[in-house]
């Protein structure tokens, strides 16, 4: 009777991660866009400096498990050290942070010009045998412009149930990496350069082994 209790404990904690990542895709249509200021970026975020194991072979390799993502950040800067352009974002997908909205940490440009970007990472990884969750990607955005910095992102429509996620994350462009933080944390870091803009985007998972 206990392990049974269990059993239902651990599946209502994971469907409530599942839940709290996947529900932030309503409501994050462009009419609802909203800008802000933000401090000066002053250095760059601790996931592109910060050395940790990486997973040789990509998603392949990793063992039968599922992953939930319970934050992202989202870091972009100009090639030019001149230019100055650069913004930083973060993205809590678990209900009980107080951060649980994305916001713009930092931001430093010093063009008046708008400018879009846009880089796509998987929110839910299931490598099990029966994909007894399924897999989801997502789509995350920034936008710039002379009134500040916006944020947001959606689940992308571009990838269908049992489709290869690794074939269509890169289909996007990009490189990515897979990082084992702990036992029970991974993360992967998608990176992609265009006309003199490197992007970073890193997304950290809470494993789910049973």
């Amino acid at each position: 009777m206990k392990s049974f209790i269990i059993i239902i404990f651990s599946s209502l904690v994971l469907f409530t991660k599942i839940t709290q990542a996947e529900r932030k895709d309503s409501g994050s249509g462009l009419a609802k866009l909203s800008f802000t200021t933000a401090r000066n970026c002053e250095g760059r975020p601790d996931f592109i400096t910060e050395i940790r194991p990486k997973i040789i072979g990509g998603f392949a390799k990793l063992p039968q498990i599922i992953l939930v993502a319970n934050e992202a950040e989202y870091f972009i800067e100009s090639k030019n050290i001149e230019n100055g352009f650069k913004v930083h974002s973060y993205q809590s997908f678990t209900g009980t942070s107080p951060r649980n909205e994305s916001k713009i940490v930092c931001g430093s440009t010093k063009s008046n010009e708008t400018f879009r970007f846009s880089l796509f990472a998987p929110t839910l990884i299931d490598t099990t045998q029966k994909r007894r969750v399924g897999q989801s990607l997502w789509q995350f955005q920034l936008l710039t412009d002379k009134e500040g910095f916006s944020v947001w992102n959606k689940r992308s429509l571009a990838f269908k149930d049992g489709e290869d996620l690794e074939k269509v994350l890169m289909k996007f462009g990009g490189n990515y990496h897979i990082y084992q933080l702990s036992p029970d944390q991974y993360e992967v870091v998608v990176s992609k350069d265009t006309e003199g803009i490197t992007q970073y985007l890193s997304v950290k998972y809470d494993a789910v082994r049973k």
